[in-house]
């Protein structure tokens, strides 16, 4: 299996809700109509209130496919503010 990159975007890294997973580029996650897609990138919040853009793909789609947009929610993921350590 192939190890991808974790999704990140600025300040923040998406994460899938209530763990302490990361996304990584191409995770294949369902929806919430249970529809299986893969997760190719996302777009942090730039306002305290906006929950971000997470890009997608179905499942399988050919290569050079046009992304899709939605909400992290749609996905049970979140964005979270990346801490740093000294």
């Amino acid at each position: 299996m192939t190890e991808y990159a974790n999704i990140e975007s600025g300040n923040f890294k998406l994460y899938y809700k209530d763990s302490t997973k990361q996304v990584a580029y191409n995770d294949i996650i369902a929806d919430f109509r249970g529809k299986k897609c893969r997760i190719i990138d996302g777009s942090h919040p730039h306002k305290p209130q906006s929950t971000g853009k997470v890009y997608y793909v179905p499942e399988k789609a050919p290569p050079h496919t046009t992304s899709n947009i939605a909400y992290p929610q749609v996905f049970e993921l979140e964005w979270r503010k990346r801490v740093w350590k000294n």
